[in-house]
């Protein structure tokens, strides 16, 4: 499994918006974590069953095998956002490839965008390597309307079901993802994920390109408001690596 990890976040340098990221493996959490987490989240959201069910359901979730979570925390010690990862190779049509997924990416209205999100991402690169081997990397997320424009306006071009011309690859891998993890909640009519919790609209820099996402996301999911998330799926290949670069230049640039 991929071990305890501790990584300073070198791009932010005002005092309010320095982070640092610890990765957590999923046997490694203490029920203290996942609270601690678990109550972030439900600053951020409206949940569609009571609190001792999601209880239930986030602490099993989180604590599945080959999985764990990303903390990030200000100066203080204090929790400002958190994302979950759990890991799923895919091999079809003789590509070996591996699904980061994330469902869970929760941060703090002043720290969303930030970049520790890639620089603790890619910090354990090469514990995935060690463990996987070498496979095409992809990031699955399943989202709502904030987690659907994050990563399109960072990683260049996410991929949803509902979209024409998703590849076929990509489209039989997130699929299947979404059938083997989710199971029952898995709408196959719709292709959306049924029973999630919604969480806020709140847009933290409402740009036109913010805004023209949030409507886009909204075409392909018009069932967000009753609990379905969407599932999505990009490429870390050198474009996104790229996309990447650029975004973190801009926010250097800024300062």
């Amino acid at each position: 499994m991929i071990k305890q990890l501790q990584l300073i976040n070198p791009f932010r340098k005002q005092k309010s918006r320095k982070l640092s990221a610890e990765y957590v493996e999923s046997e490694e959490l203490t029920e203290g974590i996942i609270r601690e987490v678990w109550r972030l989240r439900l600053e951020m959201l409206t949940l569609s069953k009571s609190e001792e069910e999601d209880w239930q359901y986030f602490s099993e979730v989180v604590s599945r095998a080959d999985s764990g979570l990303m903390l990030a925390r200000d100066p203080n010690g204090t929790l400002q956002g958190f994302y979950s990862l759990a890991f799923f190779p895919v091999d079809h049509g003789g590509k070996k490839a591996l699904l980061m997924y994330s469902k869970y990416f929760y941060f703090r209205k002043a720290y969303r965008g930030h970049s520790i999100v890639f620089t603790s991402c890619l910090g354990l690169l090469p514990k995935i390597i060690k463990k996987y081997g070498l496979r095409y990397l992809y990031f699955t997320v399943s989202s709502y309307q904030q987690s659907y424009t994050f990563l399109n306006l960072t990683l260049g071009k996410t991929w949803a079901l509902q979209e024409e011309g998703v590849p076929a690859w990509e489209s039989f891998a997130l699929e299947k993802f979404a059938a083997d993890f989710f199971g029952s909640d898995w709408d196959t009519d719709k292709q959306l994920i049924a029973n999630q919790s919604v969480p806020s609209k709140e847009v933290a820099h409402p740009t036109d390109d913010v805004l023209n996402l949030h409507h886009y996301y909204e075409s392909l999911n018009p069932y967000w408001s009753e609990g379905y998330s969407m599932p999505i799926i990009a490429a870390i290949n050198h474009g996104a690596v790229i996309a990447i670069g650029r975004r973190l230049t801009k926010r250097l640039l800024r300062k």
